[in-house]
């Protein structure tokens, strides 16, 4: 796909996360619980209001299928290496996607109502809980690891910086700036490789004159021991 048509598909998908895209009507808002004996259908939002409408749940779950497509392991591999396979500048890399995601949800956001407050920390929910799932995927390549993880770093400045100006103007803003930095923290300090493992190593593939030989295979044997060693060593 051309450059151009990336990077457009990109910015589109992301203009689908603001809190104008998002925004639930007053209508909807309102909506009485569901009387008793009637039950839910397959086109319900789940929720955490019980059997009240949870009007920023929709929100969280549409920007979880936004980050769940772009942050997907194989998808962030293509686009990490996209450059260099087609030997072209142009193209989007998955930094590219990171920094255009952290801006759209950390950044650019300027809420002036308590719902578009809500509105934004469902989106950044959604967001932080992708980019934590990428980065301990057992499938994710090391450099989208790598990546993945200064991506939390700059989330977890944001959330810092939210937190240290937020106590005398907005007890709920703070809260949430510690609770993001704390998440962020607590994967961040956690020794490498994480407890669900670090990434996959390729297997050696059959056939000759790649790794058809009993020697090879050997040699892969002591690889994969070796790993497997260090792993448990370092608190796997």
């Amino acid at each position: 796909m051309p450059a151009a048509d990336q990077h457009a598909a990109l910015r589109l998908l992301l203009s689908t996360l603001t809190p104008d895209a998002l925004r639930v009507s007053p209508e909807i808002r309102a909506l009485a619980p569901r009387p008793p004996g009637y039950e839910e259908g397959r086109e319900d939002f789940a929720g955490r209001t019980g059997i009240a409408f949870d009007p920023f749940a929709p929100a969280e779950v549409a920007a979880a299928m936004v980050f769940d497509e772009l942050l997907r392991p194989d998808r962030a591999a293509r686009l990490a290496f996209q450059r260099a396979t087609f030997s072209d500048e142009s193209l989007p890399t998955f930094g590219t996607v990171l920094d255009a995601t952290i801006r759209t949800v950390w950044i650019d956001p300027r809420p002036t109502t308590d719902a578009d407050r809500h509105l934004v920390r469902a989106v950044q929910t959604a967001h932080l809980d992708a980019l934590l799932t990428l980065e301990v995927h057992p499938n994710a390549a090391p450099l989208v690891r790598a990546q993945t993880r200064e991506a939390l770093r700059a989330v977890l400045r944001r959330a810092q910086r939210l937190s240290s100006l937020a106590p005398a103007l907005n007890s709920v803003d703070h809260a949430w700036g510690r609770y993001v930095a704390d998440r962020v923290e607590q994967v961040l300090s956690r020794p490498l490789p994480p407890p669900s493992g670090s990434p996959a190593p390729l297997a050696t593939p059959p056939g000759a004159p790649i790794g058809s030989s009993e020697e090879a295979a050997t040699r892969h044997r002591a690889r994969m021991h070796m790993l497997e060693a260090w792993s448990d060593d370092h608190g796997r």
